[in-house]
């Protein structure tokens, strides 16, 4: 692997949805990463505007996962691959994070 994930991440896969149509998660999986996180303040509130993360090749995630990054839990916007062009090899898994309101 070409990069040094040296940060941690918890993911949280959706098993299915209960009786009121709420995604119900598994147990918490943590798994080494890299994440980059820009906040904002709004009305007295710190909000998560954007940022990424880098996880390890093959590890289990959707868009309906649940993730947990530096104390927050931003939205999955895109999912994609992260390939070594040299060799074609899939080095990771990269996601685009949204907006979370926090303390």
């Amino acid at each position: 692997m070409f990069m040094k994930l040296s940060k941690t991440c918890t993911i949280e896969n959706p098993t299915g949805k209960n009786g009121f149509h709420s995604i119900v998660y598994g147990p918490p999986l943590t798994v080494a990463c890299n994440y980059n996180l820009k906040h904002e303040i709004e009305d007295g509130s710190i909000i998560l505007a954007f940022g990424w993360a880098v996880l390890p090749a093959g590890t289990p995630i959707s868009h309906d996962s649940r993730i947990t990054v530096g104390g927050y839990q931003p939205q999955i916007i895109l999912i994609k691959n992260v390939e070594n062009y040299r060799t074609g090899a899939i080095e990771g898994i990269k996601l685009e994070l949204g907006k979370e309101r926090g303390t």
